[in-house]
């Protein structure tokens, strides 16, 4: 996230959230095995109240073909009860490109 998206996640720590995941998809398109090397590439797909949809692709890195492709959904929720809270503005605005 700090490298990428520029956001750490100390950031949201600070401020006294966390994310955790909802819901993973994966699509399985060919191997991997063991020792090979892949390219994870992440795109913020849409947000909706507390969540964000991440889609990702995971690419053998020699063939450069996909070897899963999916998306993920993660909840924002509050630190101090646990409870899921929309996005901030302020936080999604970071997300845009």
């Amino acid at each position: 996230m700090k490298k990428d998206y520029k956001v750490p996640m100390e950031e949201f720590i600070a401020r006294g959230y966390s994310w955790v995941g909802s819901t993973v998809h994966i699509d399985y398109k060919r191997a991997a095995k063991l020792g090979d090397k892949l390219i994870v590439r992440t795109q913020v797909d849409s947000f909706s109240g507390a969540q964000v949809k991440v889609n990702f692709w995971m690419i053998l890195k020699e063939s450069e073909k996909v070897s899963t492709e999916g998306h993920a959904i993660y909840t924002l929720i509050s630190n101090s009860n646990g409870r899921p809270m929309r996005i901030p503005e302020e936080i999604t605005q970071k997300y845009l490109i």
